[in-house]
């Protein structure tokens, strides 16, 4: 960080930002109501300080394993390994009535994407590193981070196609939101704001993206390419998505700065735990003899009267106990020979340590909750958790993980998806009747979708499925959404079990077999309860 020295605690007075300076009034005037701190646009707040909380927000994630660790695993609940798409076309809109033809659209839909999605060739990737489902947990990841912004474009190259020999002419390019930077010719222009042209009510015209990173150098890092947000027609070419929190924000910020503090301190006790704990661990070795303290230091010195034999026999005993003989172990270190009634001693320093677990739990909590992840999660110590704290922590962290989901998919996703079923239906992969209304103005209709992600987990799997059974008995929920919840596809269930109901009945199996111990009503008397052989059921 800037001005900082290793090992140098993170505070409020050394972080030299906006977000330090508007926050300083808690520790230098504490009490002085007469204080007060200046109003700004949340744009000219971001102008002012979001560089440097950038920096200092990535520094802090490089050397916290703990911010690290809970930004991942905050990304995996909301993204996980790959996105799930769920096409929900407007019919009725549409007025589209064929139930065959709708059937036969959605699973169209769902199929080209997916093969456009998950190629092992990675060719929906510009740079060619990830699939759909790893762009996008990265996209994801970008906005949750230090950056707190996601950008990216869509391309159309048919070239492309071409040159790699494929079908699709679209890809995708998640762009370092460091790239997005506005032109220095555009510097005095009341429509531009840090790299995006806007209309005059604020809407994303399209952004300005450097050719190249601004440290990698090169020919042509100072060069900018214009991407428009959309073709005339509607289709995507460019997102650019954030936690917007107030009117007129035009760039994010990350969560992380407001835990900068908190996480410097904890990193200073941690070391400084460590360090007397180390010291804790240093041995104090000593010899404890019975002898006399005369006889000690006649022992260790020669005798005044007569030096010259005493340090002869001296040196007589160490070669003699220097000899291969004696040694051991392939270092060959000597046996310690000790004289009658001596014996080598070995004893910790006493130097007592307070519980750290007090402190660093309450620091903790506070980086799960900036984070927005479970302290259980985030701590990885589930030693004090039950069901019921575990499942309301869990509940209370997924409501947040629901709203990020959709707010999240309904950008960069579903941008994608569009472009995606644009062009399957106009090369003719997907079927579209010409008396249907036109795609290109009924877009939004025809690419509406949900996406699902992971599910939230069992955490007591016998009484979680007895809650849904209930649920699905009284009638106030559907497998489809308790199936959406657990991060699956009710269709594809019903297809699987369909599937394996075949090939039962074809191998001559029994799907319907009971469980050991469960009642069963017999067959041959359907009407029976049960009950004992031969004895009538019990009843009015």
């Amino acid at each position: 960080m800037d001005g900082l020295q290793q090992g140098e605690i993170i505070s409020i007075g050394n972080v030299t930002t906006l977000a330090a300076s508007l926050f300083k009034n808690m520790e230098s005037f504490g009490g002085d109501v007469f204080y007060r701190p200046p109003t700004m646009s949340k744009n000219q707040e971001v102008r002012l300080a979001r560089d440097k909380i950038v920096r200092q927000a990535r520094d802090l994630e490089r050397y916290s394993e703990l911010v690290r660790g809970g930004l991942d695993r905050k990304t995996d609940m909301v993204v996980g390994p790959r996105l799930r798409v769920h096409p929900q076309p407007d019919f009725d809109l549409l007025g589209i009535d064929d139930p065959e033809a709708r059937k036969k659209f959605i699973q169209q839909c769902k199929r080209w994407f997916n093969n456009w999605a998950y190629d092992d060739r990675k060719l929906c990737d510009g740079e060619g590193h990830y699939d759909f489902g790893g762009m996008m947990w990265m996209a994801y990841r970008n906005m949750e981070g230090p950056d707190g912004e996601t950008g990216g474009v869509i391309h159309f190259d048919k070239a492309r196609r071409k040159r790699y020999r494929t079908r699709w002419a679209t890809y995708v390019t998640v762009v370092d939101p460091d790239r997005i930077e506005s032109p220095p010719e555009y510097a005095g222009n009341d429509r531009v704001f840090e790299g995006k042209l806007l209309d005059r009510d604020g809407r994303m015209i399209g952004m300005w993206v450097r050719i190249r990173h601004p440290s990698e150098g090169g020919t042509d890092f100072n060069d900018y390419q214009f991407v428009p947000r959309e073709t005339p027609w509607g289709r995507p070419m460019a997102w650019h998505h954030f936690v917007k929190t107030r009117g007129g924000q035009q760039r994010g910020i990350t969560n992380l700065v407001t835990i900068i503090k908190r996480t410097g301190m904890l990193d200073a006790f941690d070391t400084s735990y460590v360090a007397a704990a180390a010291v804790n661990a240093e041995l104090a070795t000593y010899i404890r003899t019975k002898s006399s303290s005369a006889a000690v230091a006649e022992s260790l010195a020669p005798a005044a009267s007569d030096p010259a034999a005493t340090w002869s026999m001296f040196e007589n005993k160490v070669g003699y106990y220097g000899k291969a003989k004696f040694r051991i172990g392939r270092a060959g270190q000597r046996l310690a020979v000790l004289p009658p009634d001596d014996e080598i001693m070995m004893t910790a320093v006493n130097r007592a340590i307070g519980d750290p677990m007090p402190f660093r739990k309450s620091q903790i909590r506070d980086i799960a909750s900036s984070v927005g992840t479970p302290f259980a999660m985030t701590a990885q110590d589930y030693s004090e958790a039950n069901y019921s704290s575990e499942r309301a922590s869990k509940l209370d962290s997924w409501l947040g993980v629901t709203r990020q989901r959709v707010h999240f998919s309904a950008s960069p996703p579903t941008l994608i998806y569009s472009a995606v079923i644009e062009e399957a239906i106009a090369e003719g992969w997907i079927e579209f009747d010409p008396s249907w209304p036109s795609f290109q103005e009924n877009r939004a209709a025809y690419c509406a979708c949900t996406w699902t992600g992971p599910g939230m987990g069992w955490i007591d799997p016998q009484k979680e499925a007895n809650a849904y059974q209930t649920l699905l008995d009284i009638k106030v929920t559907s497998r489809q959404r308790i199936a959406a919840e657990r991060g699956d596809d009710a269709m594809e269930i019903f297809d699987e079990l369909a599937i394996e109901a075949d090939e039962a009945e074809a191998r001559g199996l029994d799907l319907t077999v009971a469980m050991p111990g469960l009642q069963t009503v017999d067959p041959a008397n359907p009407d029976d309860s049960p009950g004992t052989p031969g004895e009538p059921p019990q009843g009015d």
